[in-house]
C-alpha cells in the first residue's frame, strides 16, 4: 500500500478518538499493572511487560503513525514508504529493544536511514511523537523513559551521514 494513500487517510483520521478505544486503553492499562506488580514481586519483569506487551506497543505504533501523517515537518520521509510494513517492523523493533519475545531482523538504523538527510529538528519531532503516542496509550513514566532511554542509543546511528 502506498504511504501516501495511508497518510491521506491517516491524516484525515488523525484527531478521532473512539469511545471503544479508550475504555480498552483503560482495560489494558488496570491489566498491565496488576500483572506488571506480580512480576515485580516475581523479579522477573522486563520492559516488554511493564510497557504492556504487544496490544500496548501495536497502539502506540499506530497512534505514532497517525501523528506523522499530521506532521508536515517529517510526513515526507515516508511518501515512498510501504506503512504497513513499517508499522510492523517498528512494533518488533520496540518489542526487541525492551526485552520482548520479538527478534528485529531489518536493517541497521543506520542503513535504513543513511540517505533521507535527518537533521535534529526531524528527529527530534520523531521522538515527540513517539513520547506522545507512549503518554496517550497510557504507558507510565518509568517504562516510557526507560524505552526512549534505549532508543536514544541509536541516535548517532540514524543521523550519521554516509556518501
Amino acid at each position: 500500500m502506498a504511504l501516501a494513500i495511508g497518510l491521506s487517510v491517516l491524516g484525515g483520521c488523525a484527531n478521532a478518538t473512539s469511545p471503544h478505544k479508550v475504555d480498552a486503553r483503560h482495560e489494558r492499562a488496570i491489566t498491565a499493572e496488576a500483572g506488571t506488580e506480580a512480576e515485580v514481586r516475581r523479579g522477573d519483569t522486563t520492559l516488554y511487560t511493564a510497557l504492556g506487551g504487544k496490544p500496548v506497543i501495536d497502539d502506540v505504533v499506530n497512534d505514532f503513525l497517525y501523528r506523522i501523517a499530521d506532521d508536515e515537518r517529517i510526513r515526507h520521509f515516508f511518501v515512498n514508504t510501504d506503512i504497513d510494513h513499517f508499522q510492523v517492523t517498528f512494533a518488533t523493533q520496540l518489542c526487541d529493544i525492551s526485552n520482548g519475545p520479538c527478534d528485529y531482523q531489518g536493517p541497521s538504523m543506520a542503513r535504513a536511514h543513511q540517505h533521507m538527510g535527518l537533521t535534529e529538528v526531524h528527529f527530534n519531532a520523531m521522538v515527540e511523537h513517539l513520547r506522545a503516542a507512549l503518554i496517550e496509550q497510557g504507558v507510565s513514566a518509568g517504562p516510557r523513559n526507560q524505552l526512549l532511554g534505549r532508543l536514544a542509543r541509536l541516535h548517532d546511528a540514524v543521523m550519521l551521514r554516509q556518501p
